[in-house]
């Protein structure tokens, strides 16, 4: 069984994976992308969850448990979002693909 910190140490090394890959690969500003938005649990999650639809990030999921919110947006309106009041982090999603259960090598 994989407990909560296994999943966000998979997702911080996919993060910052697509971080680097971000910074190496020229894309147009205004294409979308899929985000993580972290927030300092300060505020509501619903209110900033309507704060940032309306900054024009699309809502995909609402995490509640760990205050965070994924979704997609342009480069702009993720830049954007970073200064929000009740924002910690806004960074780029990542797929994750996990081996099978049975699979001797885990990394």
């Amino acid at each position: 069984m994989f407990t909560r910190g296994f999943f966000i140490v998979l997702l911080f090394q996919a993060l910052v994976a697509d971080q680097q890959s971000a910074i190496t690969t020229n894309t147009a500003m205004s294409e979308s992308k899929k985000w993580i938005v972290t927030t300092t649990g300060e505020r509501d999650l619903d209110e900033v969850r309507q704060d940032l639809t309306k900054k024009g990030f699309k809502v995909e999921q609402v995490l509640d448990q760990i205050g965070c919110l994924t979704g997609s947006a342009s480069e702009e309106v993720a830049h954007q979002l970073r200064s929000m009041p009740g924002i910690a982090d806004v960074s780029p999603d990542a797929d994750i693909q996990l081996p099978p259960a049975d699979d001797p090598v885990t990394w």
